[in-house]
């Protein structure tokens, strides 16, 4: 099982919409992705994130976890690190 879809529902988080489609948050398994593909990829799972019923609390199982890939409540895991952890709950 995908470790993303492990995170969520263990937290709860059923109706997180990137459970649809883990791939285009946390990239290809088996391919490498062009600078390009990764951009546009992100800027699509940015856009399911802001549209997401569980985007806050998917904000604080990031901040708390840390996770070390993928787009998470609309970050990317370098922009998470540089959030300080009250900050990105109230995404």
């Amino acid at each position: 099982m995908n470790h993303r879809i492990e995170n969520l529902n263990s937290a709860g988080l059923h109706e997180a919409e990137c459970l649809f489609d883990p791939e285009l948050h946390d990239g290809p398994t088996a391919t490498i992705e062009s600078e390009a593909a990764r951009a546009a990829r992100t800027d699509v799972a940015r856009q399911v994130c802001s549209a997401c019923p569980v985007q806050s609390a998917c904000a604080a199982l990031a901040t708390r976890n840390r996770p070390t890939s993928g787009i998470w409540a609309g970050w990317t895991v370098p922009e998470l690190a540089a959030l300080p952890a009250e900050t990105a709950v109230a995404a």
